[in-house]
């Protein structure tokens, strides 16, 4: 190929990498956007929450005002009754005085009746009572007796009119009352009604509001979806298109690259691992030596405050400052071993937090994920493994003819590198390692060493392969050191799942038996090299599921 057609090629490529660092921007944004609504809409929701316990409280005011007032009913129903007591007790008596006034009456009646009779030894008449009456009846007599009765018939009259009066005003006095304490009542009900009638409303608004907030969030969260979405497919189609075309460019050019690029690699990747283990240990050396000089002269200024303070005090103080400063050292450390550990402890809720997010993020972009058909590669296989005619299954074997050479074989490790190789897009494929006691599967650089130890503890982030150990009974991460699965076993299928613009590569049960990640490493930085589907297989053999 001329230079001219690739560097073309290669601005072509740095144009669409920008572009597509231009879409990632504006999907963070438009996430950003989102983690705002929400949290507006949370603090609507704490506002309205508020509201409601400030309205429960005044209906707990209410209420006891009610209680109060139904109290003060109660006392007056009790007075309402004491009175009626007392009028019928009164009743009683004016009923006792009705009929001494009716005995009197009929006593004067029967004088009336009985008439005057003369006696020979008394000038006068004797009534029934024993009572000396004058004989002849004369006029004078008649006139005082009807003077009396007429007085009697006018107490009486008055009596009737103070009693009637009496029983008026009374019965006035218990209706006004029964009146005043039926309108209390007919209030209070009213008030209790009001109150009930207002605290339905504002229930019914608040729901209402909470299921229109509800309404509009969903409604713009499918509309935001949707539209990324059709952009993502868009955009994805536009890119798989030109992708297809640059690979098959790429393709032609890396044939003739591979072999020159591959040596340069190795040889960068030594230099650059020399030089930064050169800077690690001259930072390391640098520090230590820094550490001691310092606590060199903490010391001697320790010793030399020491050897001061023991010749101006005496021995018994000596011991004293001794001790405060040994009790004060101990305080420091313990203060420093919380300060380690509440440092251990934020460092592990923000890698769980951080999980959380990717998870939530990965639970909205799943229906981004392709399903990669996978295949394994046979230039890269290592000799001792057997590979299938449809190159779907990879079993150890001992012995067996050698296969020709080849700078991309593996020749120390029983690995074997998976097409198609992904420099974009999110990709999942499942493998089953049922058959494998001692095996591994996970992601790859392109370029990852071809004759890395066997050893396990060699795989790893840092050596570009990012995977899942199956290693007997245990389940394990290659991590440094490997990190074991939190799951009680190993599943039968593993599926993996490779997530490249944000650096991420998770496992999860084939099977489907929970959809939370047995593992996710940490986000990782690609810088745009190839990855590739990677095995390891020592003993049994793995398969990949379609």
């Amino acid at each position: 190929m001329e230079p001219e057609e690739r560097e073309r090629k290669i601005t072509k490529l740095a144009a669409e990498i920008r572009r597509l660092t231009a879409l990632l921007a504006e999907r963070d944004s438009g996430l950003r956007k989102l983690r705002a609504e929400v949290a507006k809409c949370d603090a609507t929701i704490r506002i309205f929450t508020v509201e409601l316990g400030e309205r429960h409280t005044k209906i707990g005011e209410l209420t006891a005002d009610v209680e109060a007032f139904t109290k003060q009913l109660q006392a007056r129903d009790a007075q309402i009754r004491e009175n009626e007591a007392e009028i019928g007790y009164l009743k009683e008596l004016l009923g006792e005085r009705d009929s001494v006034i009716r005995k009197l009456q009929e006593e004067l009646e029967a004088l009336k009746d009985f008439g005057a009779w003369d006696s020979p030894g008394f000038g006068g008449v004797m009534n029934s009572g024993g009572l000396r009456l004058r004989s002849g009846g004369s006029p004078e007599d008649e006139e005082e007796e009807e003077e009396v009765e007429e007085e009697k018939q006018e107490v009486e009259e008055e009596k009737q009119e103070v009693e009637e009066e009496e029983e008026v005003e009374e019965e006035e006095e218990v209706e006004e009352e029964k009146q005043e304490v039926e309108e209390e009542k007919q209030e209070v009900e009213e008030e209790e009604e009001v109150e009930e009638e207002e605290e339905v409303e504002e229930e019914e608004e608040v729901e209402e509001e909470k299921q229109e907030v509800e309404e509009e969030e969903e409604v713009e969260e499918e509309e935001e979806v949707e539209e990324e979405k059709q952009e993502v497919e868009e955009e994805e189609e536009v890119e798989e298109e030109e992708k297809q075309e640059v690979e098959e460019e790429e393709e032609e050019v890396e044939e003739e690259e591979e072999e020159v690029e591959e040596e340069k690699k190795e040889k960068e990747e030594v230099e650059e691992k020399q030089e930064e283990e050169e800077k690690q240990e001259e930072e390391v050396e640098e520090k230590q030596e820094e550490e001691v000089e310092e606590k060199q002269e903490e010391e001697e200024k320790q010793e030399e405050e020491v050897e001061e303070e023991k010749e101006e005090k005496e021995p018994g103080e000596i011991d004293k400052t001794i001790e405060e400063l040994r009790a004060a050292l101990e305080q420091r450390d313990r203060e420093i071993e919380q300060r380690d550990k509440r440092i251990a402890e934020m460092n592990a809720e923000l890698e769980e937090s951080r999980l959380r997010i990717w998870w939530c993020l990965e639970e909205h972009r799943k229906e981004e994920e392709k399903v990669a058909q996978v295949t394994l590669d046979p230039l890269t296989s290592h000799p001792r493994l057997l590979l299938s005619p449809d190159f779907l299954t990879a079993r150890w074997r001992y012995g067996g003819a050698e296969p020709p050479p080849n700078p991309q074989r593996f020749t120390s490790a029983p690995c074997v590198l998976g097409n198609p190789g992904f420099t974009g897009g999110r990709h999942t494929w499942t493998v089953s390692v049922a058959e494998g006691p001692f095996c591994a599967v996970g992601v790859s650089r392109e370029s990852v060493p071809r004759r890395i130890p066997a050893a396990s503890a060699s795989f790893g982030p840092a050596a570009g392969v990012w995977a899942v150990q199956r290693w007997g009974a245990v389940g394990r991460a290659l991590t440094e050191p490997p990190t074991a699965l939190a799951a009680p076993r190993v599943p039968r299928r593993l599926r993996v799942a490779l997530d490249y613009e944000g650096g991420r590569v998770a496992f999860f049960d084939g099977d489907g038996r929970g959809a939370a990640p047995l593992f996710a490493f940490p986000a990782a930085a690609f810088g745009g090299e190839r990855l590739r589907p990677w095995f390891w297989v020592e003993l049994g053999e793995i398969s990949i599921v379609r």
